[in-house]
């Protein structure tokens, strides 16, 4: 009988122990979403009061279009700034995305140019053997 209360005891410690655990969660849970609410509202904030130059140093891929954009319409330079924030961030993984696929490019071109000229200087220096092999005869 011992025993068997023991036991009981011992269940009981761990519900309680894993009950006060889920309410210490819970209240880690809920102090989380405050301050990501108090986050959103500061960013909010901050995303009014952005500024074209900021806008141009955070997102520097981005700002290259908007002023080639800006030559035909300068209003673009005042909308620029209040683009939604996701949608900047998105747009400007874009333009990194595209930028390293030219620069992948590019490279495969350097190195296919570096083969054409390699091989173009090894068939110059044979007919060079040749030119200077038949001036001796």
């Amino acid at each position: 009988e011992q025993k068997s209360f023991a036991r009981d005891e011992e269940k009981s410690l761990a519900r309680d122990e894993q009950s006060s655990l889920a309410r210490d969660e819970q209240k880690s849970f809920a102090r989380d979403e405050k301050s990501l609410a108090r986050d959103e509202e500061k960013s909010l904030a901050s995303d009014e009061q952005r500024s074209f130059d900021d806008m141009c140093k955070q997102f520097p891929l981005l700002a290259k279009e908007i002023k080639v954009l800006m030559e035909g319409q300068p209003a673009i330079m005042e909308l620029f700034p209040r683009l939604d924030g996701d949608q900047v961030v998105a747009i400007e993984k874009k333009l990194e995305n595209l930028r390293w696929i030219d620069m992948k490019r590019k490279k495969k071109m350097a190195v296919k140019m570096a083969k054409i000229r390699k091989g173009l200087i090894y068939k110059l220096e044979g007919a060079a053997i040749l030119a200077d092999g038949n001036m001796i005869h």
